[in-house]
């Protein structure tokens, strides 16, 4: 039988992503807030905001490869970085013309890829 672990972020979650360490959960909520989760206890380690979602779309969030940095996506075609631990902004994006609708990070190279409703797929190294 599996173990199954239920968090209630009060909020509508559009998207989840687990840390390569599979220690942490990131859930993307409509109220344009990530938010870090831990997978044991399920406490709010930190949260990010500064990306936009007042359209309700489905924004996707990730890790980098190396765990100490969190990725968005924003309706305004923007991609957010911020520091994991810190929980501080360190890069933004002008990434595409229209909503991103989803972002990834290598597994090994330090290297992302993004695509949009603008139909382009971008791949950053």
């Amino acid at each position: 039988m599996a173990r199954v672990s239920v968090d209630d972020l009060g909020l509508p979650i559009t998207s989840l992503a687990l840390s390569n360490d599979s220690k942490c959960i990131l859930a993307a909520c409509l109220e344009a807030v990530l938010r870090l989760l831990d997978c044991e206890s399920g406490e709010e380690l930190q949260h990010y905001t500064a990306h936009s979602n007042k359209k309700s779309f489905k924004l996707p969030a990730t890790f980098t490869t190396s765990d100490a940095f969190v990725i968005g996506g924003s309706e305004t075609g923007e991609v957010f970085i911020w520091d994991l631990v810190e929980g501080n902004l360190v890069s933004k994006l002008q990434a595409h013309s229209k909503v991103i609708c989803s972002v990834d990070y290598h597994p090994i190279d330090t290297c992302m890829l993004t695509s949009s409703a603008d139909g382009i797929a971008k791949l950053w190294k």
